[in-house]
């Protein structure tokens, strides 16, 4: 079964020429038949009123011409056929549902019965109106013309993704050519099913990296968004920063010996809360920093023995602080 699309040689279907310099083709479209009918001047009208795409167009109406002589008889008048494949869907205001374009064929097609028509019996017009009129609603008419008519179109439905059934066909050269398509679709479509067997988990891993890939560049916008500034980690030490400076003031003021010495000392540490906060400030201006790594950041703090302890680590909004980290420093400096 040939694949009836446009472009394919259909020259072994046609009678063969008498001049080899001859067109096989040209002949058989023109010559076949009474031939009384200017087909050529027939394609060339439906050609430029025709205003929708290829679906129902030209090569569609190539094709119905074609298929009409491949499935013709004895008693088929090809004329006919031929200006049904070309009139058929003229009168079609859209590729899809249009359940009245068969009977305004006919409409549009006998007031070309004086002008390009003029060749055509009254018997042939008749055919070629109810052929056209009857195309999409009646199966099977009887008149081997007609339903030839009928067969020729319904054999083009490749076109649309649907295989041609031959128990819908009307005539036994018809159905013969559609069962010849249909097993030529099974075997299509079986070699379809076992071809991309591997493309749907191809498509799905796709999918599932595509979803990761947009998960993981959400997650870093949000890090780089909510990572912690230096106000934050201020704050999140402070406590540890004010109980270090405490435990300095502590060490340097001692232990009194006497009642005397522990009212001195008790009034100097009084003395010395109310500035804690200013010398904290102080400290951490001069002794804290944060570096900032974009999805996260990290404060360090530099020790009076110059010694950098690492105290808090920022991400997603919060502030993580190390006080261990103090307290076994202060621990060092107070040992003896």
């Amino acid at each position: 079964m040939e694949d009836y699309s446009a472009g394919n040689d259909y020259s072994k279907y046609m009678p063969k020429a008498n001049n080899a310099n001859d067109d096989v083709v040209s002949l058989a479209i023109e010559k076949t038949g009474v031939g009384r009918v200017d087909l050529e001047a027939l394609r060339q009208w439906a050609k430029k009123r025709w205003t929708l795409d290829e679906t129902h167009g030209y090569p569609h109406w190539r094709r119905v011409e074609l298929n009409g002589i491949k499935i013709a008889t004895p008693n088929t008048d090809e004329d006919v056929v031929r200006c049904f494949a070309y009139l058929h869907d003229c009168a079609r205001v859209s590729n899809g549902p249009d359940e009245e374009h068969g009977p305004r064929a006919a409409e549009i097609a006998l007031t070309l019965r004086e002008t390009l028509l003029k060749a055509l019996t009254d018997e042939q017009m008749e055919k070629l109106l109810r052929a056209c009129r009857e195309h999409t609603t009646t199966h099977r008419t009887g008149d081997d013309t007609i339903d030839v008519c009928f067969d020729a179109d319904r054999l083009d439905l490749g076109r649309v993704g649907i295989i041609p059934d031959p128990y819908k066909m009307a005539t036994v050269n018809g159905a013969l050519e559609a069962k010849e398509s249909s097993l030529v679709g099974d075997e299509r479509k079986r070699e379809r099913d076992d071809e991309p067997t591997q493309k749907p988990k191809k498509e799905k891993s796709h999918t599932l990296r595509n979803v990761l890939f947009v998960l993981l560049a959400a997650l870093l916008i949000v890090m780089a968004i909510t990572n912690p500034d230096r106000k934050q980690h201020e704050f999140a030490i402070r406590d540890i920063a004010t109980e270090y400076v405490d435990d300095q003031i502590s060490s340097v003021t001692g232990k009194g010996g006497n009642i005397i010495e522990n009212l001195i000392l008790k009034g100097v540490r009084l003395v010395s809360g109310f500035a804690t906060d200013a010398i904290v400030d102080k400290y951490l201006d001069e002794h804290f920093k944060v570096d900032n790594y974009g999805l996260f950041s990290i404060g360090t703090l530099t020790l009076p023995n110059d010694e950098e302890k690492k105290v808090s680590f920022g991400i997603f909004g919060n502030v993580i602080s190390y006080s261990n980290d103090m307290d076994d420093s202060n621990n060092d400096e107070q040992a003896p």
